[in-house]
């Protein structure tokens, strides 16, 4: 757009500490030996929510680190060194200021595409393959970006990075494929500039990569354990719900507008009120280890229906985040889960099992309600979507959102977009669609694996 990224020594609005990176430890951290030093906050928060003690109907997400000693040590391979200088260079240009906004867009690009050119050796990748299948599984994963500049005390830096979901560790490419990539997406434009904003050096970011299992997700929440939107009781909570994986709630993605279920909980008397029901159009669900976005459907959604049981669910997640919370010495938390189909042996109210998948502390509450929700009563069918600049520490922002799904490196944008019929020019004829079915995509494509990619 022309405008100025701005550099580190600009507008400062607030300076900001992070932790010193650690680049000498192990490359493939457990959660029970996670520092903040080696895998940055938003893994060491997941380990101490999953040292909680669990009850009836919860379970944990499986997860293992790739420490930020892992990039350093690529870096260092005698295959490396030479796009090592060039990384180290261009590094330097950024620190010179006084840069025009499109240089500063420029070596940020360039910064990008010389990591993901990095070369991770295969034994290093067998190495990481065995870490993974050994403490997470061989099903799909997640990776996370996980930096020692996000999920801070008084610095949240949600949706600053580039996260992976749908990738098959069993196949190394792919595997290293998306390491790199969120490696790379310290240089993203949008994280440059908010360091920039908060006085961070850039040179002092690392990034981790958290790999964490791929939860198959029957519904997907965020609970504020202070709602942002409320009255001002700090006792009340928020609980957003929406049918499949979390982007659907998270995203900003076009295809993905509409509201989710919103519940309210009063952590005194235990009262539950209905904000609003679920208006999004499409969910996105893992079928068969694919991802599949599918139109939504509320006939036979658990929650749409009130009933004794629906409650119960509700009234156990409420109570489970309170223990997280909890678990944070009280500070308000945004938390991030999922409800799944209970696995053999398991037990849970409403055939519902609850997994968190991520908190950080609670920002930026708001003092005042918006209108949208405060006027909203009990049993109310829909409801405006909150400012997309309404508080929340879980990526809400969606002009900070990179939802992208792409094949294995060959930028297609999955799923594919409709075509917009109207543009094409058919002469005296006025096309009109009257029916959608699905395609296999890996045969249009021609593709075997696809992951999915999303910010924070």
């Amino acid at each position: 757009d022309g405008s100025a990224l701005p550099q580190t020594a600009q507008r400062v609005e607030k300076q900001v500490v992070i932790p010193v990176m650690d680049t000498e430890g192990a490359a493939i951290i457990l959660p029970t030996d996670y520092q903040p030093q080696t895998v940055g906050m938003k893994a060491y928060q997941l380990a101490k929510l999953d040292r909680r003690e669990m009850v009836e109907g919860e379970r944990a997400a499986q997860h293992v680190t790739l420490g930020f000693s892992l990039y350093q040590q690529i870096l260092k391979r005698r295959g490396n060194r030479g796009m090592a200088r060039e990384i180290q260079a261009l590094m330097g240009r950024l620190q010179t200021g006084g840069l025009a906004a499109e240089d500063v867009r420029g070596i940020l690009k360039e910064l990008r595409e010389k990591i993901e050119s990095l070369r991770i050796p295969r034994d290093v990748l067998r190495e990481i393959h065995r870490g993974i299948v050994g403490n997470v599984g061989k099903g799909l994963v997640f990776l996370r970006s996980s930096t020692n500049a996000e999920d801070l005390p008084d610095y949240a830096g949600a949706g600053l990075y580039d996260s992976y979901g749908a990738v098959n560790p069993q196949d190394l490419k792919m595997l290293e494929f998306y390491i790199k990539k969120v490696w790379a997406s310290v240089w993203n434009e949008r994280a440059y500039e908010d360091r920039a904003l908060h006085g961070i050096p850039h040179e002092t970011v690392g990034m981790a990569v958290l790999v964490q299992e791929m939860v198959p997700s029957d519904y997907s929440f965020v609970i504020h354990t202070r709602n942002p939107f409320g009255d001002g009781d700090a006792d009340e909570m928020l609980l957003e719900l929406v049918q499949g994986l979390g982007e659907a709630l998270v995203s900003g993605a076009e295809e993905y507008e509409g509201s989710p279920h919103r519940f309210a909980y009063h952590r005194r008397t235990g009262v539950i009120r209905v904000l609003s029901y679920a208006d999004k159009d499409h969910r996105l669900v893992s079928r068969g280890g694919w991802l599949v976005r599918e139109t939504t459907n509320y006939a036979d959604d658990f929650f749409v229906h009130e009933s004794p049981e629906r409650n119960d669910v509700l009234a156990k997640i409420f109570q489970s985040a309170l223990r997280v919370e909890a678990s944070f010495a009280g500070q308000s938390q945004d938390i991030e889960g999922a409800l799944v189909r209970p696995a053999y042996g398991e037990a849970a109210p409403g055939g519902l099992v609850r997994v968190f998948l991520q908190s950080r502390n609670q920002q930026g509450v708001a003092e005042t309600p918006l209108p949208a929700i405060a006027a909203i009563e009990e049993m109310a069918t829909t409801s405006a979507d909150p400012s997309a600049t309404a508080p929340g520490g879980i990526d809400f922002d969606p002009s900070r959102i990179n939802l992208q799904t792409r094949g294995q490196g060959w930028n297609f944008d999955v799923p594919l977009d409709l075509q917009n019929f109207s543009t094409i020019p058919f002469d005296g004829l006025e096309p009109v669609m009257l029916e959608m079915l699905p395609v296999d995509l890996r045969l249009l494509l021609g593709v075997s694996e696809i992951a999915t990619e999303t910010s924070g």
